[in-house]
């Protein structure tokens, strides 16, 4: 699925998109869409489940992220965008953001389960975004402490991890 900046404010729900070659859902200069909500995404064995480049105010929310390459990755200035309520597992990298432009993304509900440790972390952010909202955050299959959850190579921390996996789907 390709989304251009031709194609602004769409939603894209109930979708299972799986075994391709590049990109799942490939996002280039595209704002305010909206994947998921109402209608769950399986996006499953492509090499990016998830490529954002450029692409701002985005929503990904009760999407099932799995056997991906990269579950979730993020370049060139993809600021933000708000993840949440989303299964993220079995993929190598469960989120990468793979550049420091990449700034006020928001992650927080998530479950982030036998994703493929990097050190020590199912997850990676070179930007500056957060990790939480207010006092919630996410939940790490491999982190069972309230103690924040770090993610490389900087300072970015999930201050609030959850302890057991966020129900969104009841």
């Amino acid at each position: 699925m390709y989304q251009s900046s031709q194609g602004d404010d769409h939603k894209f729900e109930s979708n299972s998109i799986y075994n391709n070659l590049n990109a799942g859902i490939y996002i280039n200069s595209s704002d305010s869409n909206y994947f998921g909500f109402n209608g769950i995404n399986m996006i499953y064995n492509n090499t990016y489940g998830i490529y954002m480049f450029a692409s701002t105010s985005n929503f990904f929310v009760h999407n099932i992220i799995y056997n991906n390459s990269y579950g979730i990755y993020m370049t060139d200035s993809s600021t933000n965008n708000e993840i949440y309520e989303n299964n993220i597992t079995t993929n190598d990298y469960g989120v990468y953001v793979a550049s420091s432009d990449c700034t006020t993304n928001w992650f927080y509900w998530n479950n982030f389960i036998n994703n493929t440790l990097h050190n020590d972390s199912q997850a990676y952010d070179k930007g500056n975004n957060s990790w939480y909202k207010a006092t919630t955050g996410n939940y790490w299959s491999d982190h069972i402490s309230t103690d924040p959850y770090t993610i490389p190579p900087g300072i970015n921390q999930d201050k609030y991890p959850l302890l057991s996996p966020w129900q969104w789907w009841l």
